[in-house]
Parts: C-alpha cells; structure tokens; sequence
C-alpha cells in the first residue's frame, strides 16, 4: 500500500514538473465594456456601446497540443458586473488556441472558444435588449492575442458574448450580451 502511494506521488510529481516547466497554466484577466451591437457586428467594425462594465479572472491549461503552433485548453472564469448591471458570473469554456511568430519579436495569436456561463442573477442589460433570456447560456469567445518570443506575459483582446445559440439553449433565440474588452496573461 505504501509503495503504491510513493509511487502514485512520484508519478504526479513528475507529471506535474513537466506541465509547469512547459508553461501549460495561466492566469488571466480582462475588463471591457458591453456592446449593445450583435457579435457579427465586431466583424463589421460596428460598436454601440452600454454603461455596462465586466471584470473577469480566469485560470487555464492546456489540454491537447494539435501542432507546435495550435493547442486545446481549459479554461475556468469568474467575473463580476458593474453599471446597468451588478451580477456574478462563473464560466467554463474549451479553446482551441494558434501561436505564430510574426517575426523574431512578435508573437500573434487567435483564439476561439466555446462553453457554459451562468450568472448569478438574470442580467439586467440582457432584458433590457430582449425578454428572451436566461441565467445559463451558451459563452464564444473570440480573442486576439500579442507577446514577445520568449516571454510568460501576453496582452489580448477578447469578445465575451453570452447566447442562447439561436434558440438552442433554454429556447432562448435573441437574448445575450457582448462585451469587449481588454486583458493580460501570465503563463506559468
């Protein structure tokens, strides 16, 4: 039994050096304010924006390396609204993430992500905008992302945009909301 247990520990412990020595963790956080526009809109370089404000912290891992460029991660966030709206929310998401270098002192990044968030109340400028809401819906997150070669620090921008996918969650077809905003990374 004793054996099994060392065993069993230095196991995870050499799996646990080779994750933190890859740099597979970070810890992020961003802020931005909502945008009353619908996501396409970003694309179009439309914005309305709203007295509406959003802090998250979130923390992640890589899970899966595709290529040497592209990789699937976990991600876990806790964030916190202000003005029109003062709920909590907690999110998980899976993102598959590309890193190119663009030049000897450039890195750029894309990511694209998919999960559940749930508020802690109904969020007020999502009823503003429509009735048609809920406290779980779906989370896509849109990013792009800027860091040095060698560095454990990345800047980013992310659109954080809560749905209802188009009635496939809760029935809900038009509610959500869109947030950008900016944030920093630190990989460890």
């Amino acid at each position: 039994m004793i054996k099994g247990t060392i065993l069993i520990l230095f196991l995870f412990l050499i799996y646990a050096s080779n994750a933190f020595a890859e740099d597979k963790w970070y810890l992020s956080f961003y802020a931005g304010q909502s945008n009353h526009k619908k996501y396409i809109d970003y694309f179009k370089l439309k914005a309305s924006p709203e007295a509406s404000y959003i802090y998250v912290i979130g923390a992640g891992r890589q899970i899966f390396r595709l290529t040497s460029n592209l990789t699937i991660d976990a991600e876990a966030l806790l964030g916190q609204h202000s003005g029109k709206q003062t709920n909590q929310e907690v999110a998980f998401a899976l993102l598959l993430r590309s890193r190119f270098n663009l030049s000897e002192t450039v890195n750029i990044g894309i990511t694209f992500g998919d999960g559940l968030s749930y508020a802690s109340t109904t969020p007020k400028i999502e009823t503003d905008n429509s009735e048609d809401t809920s406290r779980l819906l779906n989370l896509l997150l849109t990013e792009i992302t800027v860091g040095l070669p060698k560095s454990k620090i990345d800047l980013f921008f992310r659109i954080h945009h809560r749905s209802g996918i188009f009635g496939l969650i809760n029935g809900i077809e038009k509610g959500g909301s869109n947030f950008h905003t900016f944030g920093i990374r630190y990989f460890f």
